[in-house]
């Protein structure tokens, strides 16, 4: 600007200009980045989902009842749209979200019948106590977990 011949008048106001834009650009940034949290938030709920739609809880591998399952459902999906408000998300991710709540009733349903059938097969083969409790509580945990372990796409240390 200094360089060239000007017209009359005040010059431009370019430390008003720079100041008022450097904070436009770090508002924007700051609100960039609390968006970004929330999405990658949403992300890992994702994630407590699919983990949670098991029989058998993947960490502490003890059984899943239904009532426990729809609590921890119940907590994530109201985590998940306080997110989607705050986030302002999209709408088809807000359709989304709707959708995988109505699937609540048929997972509650599938756990449920899981579980019944265990039961039945486990009177039918009419086993002594202590052996029905191992294989309850412990084998068939361990060969869920074998099942789910072999199937997922994370990456997995094995033993040598």
């Amino acid at each position: 600007y200094d360089l060239r011949r000007h017209g009359p008048g005040r010059p431009p106001a370019f430390a008003a200009r720079i100041k008022h834009a450097f904070n436009a650009y770090l508002s924007a940034s700051l609100e960039r980045e609390r968006i970004q949290a929330h999405r990658d938030e949403a992300k890992a709920l994702i994630g407590v989902f699919s983990e949670a739609d098991h029989p058998f809880n993947l960490v502490d591998e003890q059984a899943q009842t239904p009532a426990r399952l729809a609590e921890r459902l119940a907590t994530g999906f109201a985590r998940r749209e306080t997110i989607t408000k705050a986030a302002a998300l999209s709408a088809r991710q807000r359709t989304q979200l709707a959708k995988a709540k109505r699937l609540i009733p048929g997972l509650l349903a599938t756990l449920t019948f899981f579980f019944t059938m265990i039961t039945a097969r486990m009177q039918a083969l009419n086993l002594a106590p202590a052996i029905a409790q191992a294989m309850l509580e412990d084998l068939i945990p361990a060969l869920y977990l074998e099942w789910v372990a072999a199937r997922s796409d994370r990456t997995m240390i094995k033993a040598k």
